[in-house]
């Protein structure tokens, strides 16, 4: 049994065909009816494609919707009336004007782009696990041959609910945080997820546009959600816990390099990474660890974006065990701390003792020295 509840639920068509003009009479299909709420179908349609966000090939982007009002369009302000009007009871008519006004949204932004294609657009209104979402994918439909009851081949035409070709979805919950939150307490919320496999590039960047999604800005969320998602993860499967603080360490240094570098972070590097911890492992099980660490992060409630900036202080603050005071003050790597002698850095919790194991001779040779002067100098002052 499905986990969604429909509350509106429509498809459209956009009519383009990939590198050929809009027929401008007839740009898009239009339903003026929403679909049945209750009908099996439609919610299995639903459910399969929200279970396909965070999935490998369908990372997902989050932000919020383009500050700039110039570039951001008509959605944003539409989508919130229609949100307010509906908070507290669902409208049928409501629901299919807005659709219907996003489809016409998208023929403006794709009839300059010869690249772009149509396809199916699904938009739903539903809850899953007590949070409200409002869904807009493109699904695409893919050809096919079936046999008839006489045993004759004939052309058949099927929806691909295996990917999505591109993506809205819009967090209820975090839109509402957003909305009441101050300016700086919204650097950390994202109510978007929008999947778009080129979203720079014309083919599908007109979907995005005319949605007005724009990346968001939460790389200290998105930067201690990976370091600490990713140990926990290694941590709770039998098959990579031991390797579980190795790879969290792999994983702050691989930060720590974009961060200088000014280079964006990707979940595909650090599935890269994973797997070298995984070969070892039979092919399917590595295959089914691999993809559930993806899908794990990438998830609405982990919500690491499939590429982003990182926070330097977040590395740093992982990175390194710093400590200062009046008279003492050192900073090391938390990678070289342990509780036994053969660390580089041993603390002892009984004692409270910091202990530095592999110190070079020559400042072995200087400490010395220098503690022989102190002790001749005390002694003398006695």
């Amino acid at each position: 049994m499905s986990d969604i509840s429909l509350g509106c639920v429509v498809v459209h068509r956009l009519i383009k065909e990939q590198h050929k003009d809009f027929d401008h009479s007839k740009p898009y299909s239009r339903r003026d009816t929403v679909l049945d709420r209750n009908n099996e179908i439609v919610i299995k349609l639903v459910s399969s494609i929200a279970a396909l966000y965070g999935k490998k090939s369908n990372s997902s982007h989050y932000g919020i919707f383009n500050l700039d009002e110039t570039r951001r369009g008509p959605f944003p302000a539409e989508f919130d009336k229609y949100r307010n009007d509906t908070s507290k009871k669902l409208d049928d008519e409501l629901f299919i004007g807005l659709s219907k006004n996003v489809m016409h949204q998208l023929y403006i932004e794709a009839k300059d782009r010869p690249a772009a294609s149509g396809g199916l657009l699904l938009f739903a209104d539903y809850i899953s696990k007590s949070v409200r979402y409002f869904l807009i994918a493109m699904i695409k439909q893919k050809e096919g041959i079936v046999i008839s009851d006489k045993l004759e081949p004939k052309e058949l035409e099927h929806l691909d609910l295996a990917k999505l070709n591109q993506a809205a979805r819009i967090n209820y919950d975090l839109y509402d945080k957003y909305i009441s939150a101050d300016e700086n307490e919204r650097q950390d919320v994202n109510y978007l997820s929008f999947v778009s496999p080129s979203s720079n590039q014309t083919t599908s960047g007109y979907f995005i546009t005319a949605l007005g999604c724009d990346k968001g800005n939460t790389s200290t969320k998105a930067t201690s959600n990976l370091i600490n998602e990713s140990f926990n993860f290694f941590r709770n499967h039998q098959e990579l816990k031991d390797n579980a603080r190795k790879f969290k360490n792999e994983i702050i240094e691989y930060l720590f390099d974009c961060s200088e570098n000014n280079i964006s972070a990707k979940l595909s590097v650090v599935s890269e990474m994973a797997a070298k911890h995984m070969v070892n492992l039979e092919d399917d099980i590595k295959d089914k660890l691999s993809e559930e660490l993806y899908a794990h992060l990438n998830s609405e409630s982990i919500r690491v974006p499939v590429e982003f900036r990182v926070s330097k202080s977040v590395v740093k603050k992982n990175r390194n065990i710093k400590y200062t005071s009046d008279n003492v003050n050192f900073e090391f790597k938390s990678s070289l701390l342990g509780n036994t002698l053969d660390n580089e850095i041993c603390y002892n919790k009984k004692t409270g003792h910091l202990t530095f194991t592999r110190i070079t001779p020559e400042k072995k040779s200087e400490i010395a020295q220098l503690l022989d002067e102190l002790i001749k100098e005390r002694n003398s002052e006695k």
